[in-house]
């Protein structure tokens, strides 16, 4: 599997130098968000060994010493320094769940941890915890915008602001996890992440869609990379259906219009998961594998006594 880790380790230099880059750039941001990619993606069928190869690549980010010369050392102009956020397993969610829901509760219950713990008594812990107060607000707007609960009552023109929920949410989020980084990290780098590792995207029961479209707009955001393992056919065979529903009627049901679905869901993922950010892993325990042979050492005790 080296191929396999140093294709991500390979993405995620580039992912810390597309943040350098863009905190450079003179445009403030109008030209850089839409094209900004973080998503490192592992894709294989069931048995291929992708969970296993995302979660080691999040442990070596989890314990990486930039003072370490190896193999899969980061080829970067800042040295890099990362926070972890424990596996989230995207089967679980059950229906109406968010997945922002489960990346804030482990954020929040890793900083009330340190909180308690008493580290860093200064003014960082008050200003993280302020940022959590402004995404729990921005959120329960976004969330009653969504179902359709809220009322557009306006006192004030300063309230027009508070329109774009989903903006003010994503911009909210991109604040908290700056400061969150800023008060968990032990800044021994001097570019801080924070990882977010998303397993078996394609084993969701229900809406897989309302998933991908939570990574698009609020994790897709500078300072986070994320990991995701799936099964291109199962995802897409999802996306499809979900397009299908939406688009296809009488009106549209000749081999064009179902032939033009099909292109807009590999146009969708492509949207999601760049095509260069992508990690496919070797052929081995399905169909049609490829043989490999595995040297032991000599004297080894790996098989059995």
């Amino acid at each position: 599997f080296a191929d396999v880790y140093y294709r991500a380790a390979g993405l995620a230099a580039l992912i810390i130098e597309e943040n350098s880059n863009a905190a450079d750039d003179l445009d403030d941001g109008f030209c850089t968000e839409e094209r900004f990619g973080n998503i490192i993606s592992f894709w294989g069928e069931r048995g291929m060994g992708k969970s296993s190869a995302m979660l080691s690549f999040a442990l070596f980010l989890k314990k990486y010493n930039h003072n370490i010369e190896d193999r899969f050392r980061l080829k970067t102009g800042k040295k890099p320094e990362f926070y972890v956020l424990p596996r989230i397993d995207a089967a679980m969610l059950v229906k109406g769940e968010y997945l922002l829901d489960i990346i804030l509760a482990k954020m929040w219950n890793i900083f009330e941890e340190q909180m308690y713990d008493g580290l860093k008594q200064d003014g960082k812990l008050n200003e993280t915890k302020q940022h959590f107060g402004n995404v729990k607000k921005s959120y329960e707007a976004y969330r009653k915008a969504v179902s359709g609960e809220e009322k557009y009552e306006m006192t004030s023109v300063r309230q027009l602001r508070e329109l774009s929920k989903c903006l003010n949410l994503k911009e909210d989020f991109k604040k908290l996890v700056e400061s969150f980084l800023d008060c968990t990290l032990k800044h021994n780098g001097e570019a801080g992440f924070l990882v977010v590792a998303i397993d078996d995207l394609d084993v969701v029961v229900d809406d897989v869609n309302s998933i991908l479209e939570q990574i698009r707009l609020f994790l897709s955001v500078p300072k986070v990379i994320v990991l995701a393992t799936a099964d291109y056919g199962r995802l897409f065979l999802d996306c499809n259906k979900s397009f299908s529903d939406r688009l296809i009627c009488k009106e549209n049901i000749d081999y064009i219009e179902t032939r033009q679905i099909r292109g807009y869901s590999e146009k969708y993922l492509a949207k999601i998961f760049p095509s260069n950010l992508r990690v496919y892993m070797p052929r081995i325990n399905v169909e049609g594998a490829l043989d490999y042979s595995v040297r032991l050492p000599e004297g080894s005790n790996l098989i059995g006594g």
